[in-house]
C-alpha cells in the first residue's frame, strides 16, 4: 500500500462509487514465502484472462 496519505476510489455496479483512505486498507499477502501465488490472486488473474466482468454471489 502507498505510504503517503490519500484515497482509493472505485465504482461498484450495486453500491455506486466507493472511497477508502489508504489507512483503512490492510497490506495483505498475495504470494506465499515459497513464491507461489495465493488462491485469491490466481482467481483474479483467471477472471481477467476469461474476461469476466461481473460476479454474483449467493
Amino acid at each position: 500500500m502507498p505510504e503517503q496519505e490519500g484515497k482509493l476510489a472505485y465504482h461498484d455496479e450495486v453500491l455506486g462509487t466507493i472511497e477508502r483512505t489508504y489507512d483503512d486498507i490492510e497490506d495483505f499477502v498475495i504470494v506465499r514465502s515459497n513464491g507461489k501465488p495465493l488462491y485469491l490472486l490466481c482467481n483474479v488473474v483467471d477472471d481477467i484472462r476469461d474476461r469476466i466482468t461481473h460476479i454474483i454471489r449467493g
